[in-house]
């Protein structure tokens, strides 16, 4: 286990200590900071995924939740006075327990205990530890997965499977299980996020020609509480579209719409926003293809990958900007030879994304070379803050001067 800092190359220590006692309203946020999580992995192509990955963070990027694989592997709490932290496993259950999601404080988890055999759901608290989800859900017969939990981790959302046939659920103590539907024609449908608030449930419809055929188009869907969904629609010249993230009220919606092709590289793709009152709606990107993977608790801040730049930030204001470039370029951190390769989502505050980085090494004496994976997570401050860090610098030049 390792945890790296990389600091903010670009200002003096000094600058960092006078700003971070000036009044959080007055600067917004804290300083810029880039962690890496968990231990890295050295990869031979194809072997390309990190040893540690991230499922999700705490509403103010500070608590981190993922699986730290090895022999044996592990579901994990992350902070960075503490770092990784083991979830433990349920009394006498062998499997992989992977963490999925994650409440606002980041005092809650919930996952998932996985076997060739089974699945089955479980939660974490810092008061109870680990404890099954069977029992509290009325489940001790099927096998089930939990995807995604609200803010405070009253409502959650998952799979079960009974018969052989998966059903999409969101539960509560209040409403029990409630099965999310599908579209009418659609034969599948895949889950994706709750609101924080737990009134709106995010995903996908798919439409095949018949179970495992060919698909044929999907469509971005949301559920109401009582399970009936509706549509968000394809917008003209593609042929699916894909929900991959929800703000905290529900009212705003990111995905993707693609067409289908036999050759990726003859893919479409781009990045799409939907409101009650817009509708769907295209982000305006220059670049051919584009997805979303998150967006934060206002909606107003979403992160994904486009063609032309990686992993990227975006909001209405600053537009496009690659995560790479603005931790580098507005913020000052030297990352020490490594590139942003994958952003997996960002907190519900907008401060915080987190993913993947690698970097390419070459030992000495001959040895063959490899590249290095790592997650990371990294607090982007907003533009007007990062602009402050600099004035604050110059003004303890200013005062050194004199």
């Amino acid at each position: 286990m390792k945890t790296l800092i990389l600091g903010v190359a670009a200002l003096p220590i000094a600058a960092l200590i006078f700003l971070s006692s000036a009044p959080a309203t007055a600067f917004g946020a804290i300083a810029p900071s880039f962690h890496f999580i968990g231990s890295s992995w050295r990869g031979y192509p194809p072997y390309i995924e990190p040893a540690c990955e991230i499922a999700d963070i705490s509403a103010d990027g500070s608590v981190a939740t993922g699986y730290q694989w090895g022999t044996p592997g592990f579901g994990f709490r992350w902070t960075l006075a503490a770092g990784l932290a083991e979830l433990g496993e349920l009394t006498g259950k062998v499997g992989f327990y992977l963490p999925r999601a994650m409440s606002a404080d980041g005092s809650v988890i919930a996952g998932t205990r996985l076997t060739c055999i089974d699945m089955e759901g479980w939660i974490w608290t810092q008061q109870t530890g680990m404890q099954p989800l069977t029992q509290t859900m009325g489940l001790t017969d099927v096998s089930f997965a939990i995807h995604h939990i609200s803010a405070d981790a009253t409502v959650l959302l998952g799979h079960k499977v009974p018969d052989g046939d998966s059903a999409l659920f969101r539960w509560s103590e209040d409403t029990g299980f409630v099965t999310l539907g599908t579209l009418a024609g659609g034969n599948a449908v895949w889950g994706g996020r709750v609101s924080g608030d737990g009134s709106v449930v995010v995903g996908t419809c798919a439409f095949r020609s018949g179970p495992g055929e060919q698909l044929l188009r999907s469509e971005a869907v949301r559920w109401l509480e009582d399970g009936t969904p509706v549509s968000l629609g394809i917008l003209p010249g593609f042929d699916c579209s894909l929900s991959r993230g929800v703000s905290a009220d529900g009212s705003v919606i990111v995905g993707t719409c693609r067409t289908i092709a036999d050759n990726p590289n003859d893919m479409l793709m781009n990045a799409f926003r939907w409101t009650p009152q817009g509708g769907m709606t295209l982000l305006d990107i220059p670049a051919q293809q584009s997805s979303t993977v998150g967006v934060s608790g206002d909606g107003q801040t979403i992160v994904g990958w486009w063609s032309e730049g990686g992993p990227y930030i975006w909001n209405a204001a600053d537009g496009f900007r690659s995560i790479e470039d603005v931790l580098v370029n507005d913020c000052g951190l030297d990352l020490a030879g490594w590139e942003i390769q994958k952003v997996y989502g960002i907190s519900d505050d907008g401060s915080t994304v987190f993913g993947q980085a690698k970097r390419h090494v070459e030992p000495e004496w001959g040895a063959r070379n490899y590249t290095e994976y790592q997650s990371y997570v990294a607090t982007i401050p907003e533009p007007a803050t990062v602009a402050l860090l600099g004035f604050g610098s110059l003004l303890l030049i200013r005062r050194r001067r004199r």
